[in-house]
Formats: C-alpha cells, structure tokens, sequence
C-alpha cells in the first residue's frame, strides 16, 4: 500500500511481471446499496502476456483481496468507446450501474460505472 490508499496486486508468467491491478478502498457509488467498496482502479496486463488468462486471475486475486477487506464489491469506471475493456468486464459478471463524464483537455467523455457484489446469487 501506498501513502494513497492504494494497493498493487502483481501477476507473474513463468516468473517474471506480466500485469497488475491497482485498487483502493473508496465511499461507495449512490447507484449501489453498499457500505464498504473497493474501485478497481486500473488492470493492466503487459501486451505479450495477453491471451493467457492473466486479467481474469488477476480479477480473482481482486475479488480474494475484497473478501479479505470485508468489502461488499467491486466497482470500476471504464471509457465506453473502449469496447475489448467494457467486454471483458462483462464478461467477468461486472454489471453497467451509470455513467460518469471526465474531461481531457476541452473534450468530454463519457466512462461506464461497473459493479460486480463479492457475494453473486449463482
């Protein structure tokens, strides 16, 4: 953990760094009915080390790491246009719960909030 709040949880292939997930425990979302959330802040996988499964078991590390926390979820912004992100956590059972704008410059965009409950009623 850093002076921020936020903590890193690495991914290794075959011993060396393949990817990280970078979170923070954060006030929840008005558009969820939790107490204690964590925002997955950024998931990285290194692009040689892509295709191997490495974002999902580093989502499962995620999900351990909340559980530890005693933390009701995940939730995540992730930039609409970018499908292959917003594909994937839907994947992962991550659900859209609204959006956010964010400016870069003089543009706005727009970012997906996605929540993902620790506990799912499979």
């Amino acid at each position: 953990m850093n002076s921020r709040g936020d903590d890193y949880l690495i991914a290794e292939n075959n011993g060396r760094p393949a990817g990280f997930a970078k979170v923070r425990e954060t006030s929840p979302l008005p558009e969820v009915a939790a107490n204690r959330v964590i925002e997955l802040h950024q998931l990285y996988v290194q692009p040689q080390q892509q295709r191997f499964g490495i974002g999902g078991y580093l989502l499962d590390a995620v999900f351990n790491y909340v559980r530890d926390k005693g933390a009701a979820g995940v939730w995540l912004s992730a930039w609409e246009e970018a499908i292959w992100a917003v594909n994937f956590y839907r994947k992962h059972e991550f659900a859209t719960v609204g959006t956010t704008d964010f400016r870069l410059g003089k543009t706005v965009y727009s970012d997906l909030l996605m929540w993902r409950p620790v506990d799912r009623n499979d």
